[in-house]
């Protein structure tokens, strides 16, 4: 694949292209193959530029975002608030249940925000808001087998006496 263009030489190739010289010329002029001027040419008759503007988003849209736009104003910082309202109050959800399921979680979600959401994409937004509880139940198996290990100690004790 060959370099893109500088700067310079899009605005050499777009001048040229107004001015209306041969594609041949310009190809010469503007170092390039000359399939690059023809696409640049239809950009131009198409875009007003010899780039293409960039592609938006592609594919279905979440829920989560649709809702998001529905119930925020169309302003990216309402959306982006809406959305760290929603992973802290998940946060603060999951530290008052550490063990809950994800079905409850997706009651809590319609209950508050009257969203409702598919597990698979409540698994993405946790992923996505970085919450996980592998740390909260490598926690509880270390002190489970502290405590097994306790009751152990202590029975072996008694049973020695």
């Amino acid at each position: 694949m060959p370099r893109p263009l500088t700067e310079t030489q899009k605005a050499t190739a777009a001048s040229m292209l107004l001015r209306g010289e041969r594609q041949q010329v310009i190809a010469e002029a503007v170092p390039c193959h000359i399939q690059q001027v023809k696409r640049m040419k239809k950009n131009m008759e198409t875009w007003g530029t010899v780039i293409a503007p960039k592609l938006g988003p592609q594919g279905r849209p979440r829920i989560l975002n649709q809702k998001n736009v529905d119930v925020s104003s169309n302003s990216l910082f309402d959306m982006c608030s809406f959305r760290l309202t929603l992973a802290q109050d998940l946060r603060e959800f999951l530290s008052k249940k550490p063990f809950a399921y994800r079905d409850e979680m997706q009651s809590f979600l319609f209950d508050e925000y009257d969203i409702q959401v598919s597990l698979t994409t409540l698994s993405r937004e946790l992923k996505n808001a970085r919450i996980s509880r592998k740390k909260v139940f490598s926690i509880i198996f270390t002190i489970l087998k502290f405590v097994d290990y306790s009751f152990n100690a202590w029975l072996y004790s008694e049973m020695q006496t």
